[in-house]
């Protein structure tokens, strides 16, 4: 007897992405983005403290990405803005000192400077946390 596979389930499911992508044009809230946070190091003597930030947040289950290339820190900005990246963590000289982080919020145009890394990492846990689906940020 031949046996039919009945796959009407996967159609519905993608069907269900397809509504929530489109009903989000595709800037997911900071808990259901597929990469949460994108890290900037302004210069390849950056990259170590924005190593040291991916695995903090990659320890609180939280997906994020750095560009270690060498090239230029608003290409870098650029790209995580098109992939709609929640936030945006960009490293320098000052960061590396104070072991904080400048952050650009997805939607706003003024950068939050100064901002402590515990407090960053906290902020990013409750957020998942809560489902929310604003990006409230209160430092």
């Amino acid at each position: 007897m031949p046996v039919v596979i009945h796959r009407a389930i996967y159609g519905s499911l993608e069907r269900f992405i397809g509504i929530i992508i489109e009903h989000f044009k595709g800037a997911f809230p900071f808990w259901l983005s597929p990469m949460q946070v994108g890290i900037v190091p302004i210069r390849t003597s950056h990259n170590e403290y924005a190593r040291e930030i991916d695995d903090m947040l990659t320890g609180l289950n939280i997906r994020c990405e750095t560009d270690y290339a060498d090239k230029n820190m608003n290409e870098k900005i650029k790209f995580y803005k098109t992939m709609k990246d929640p936030f945006i963590v960009v490293v320098g000289d000052q960061e590396m000192e104070t072991r904080t982080v400048s952050l650009t919020v997805r939607g706003q145009k003024q950068q939050l400077h100064g901002i402590p890394l515990d407090k960053f990492c906290e902020l990013c846990q409750k957020l998942v946390k809560e489902h929310t689906r604003e990006l409230n940020v209160e430092f």
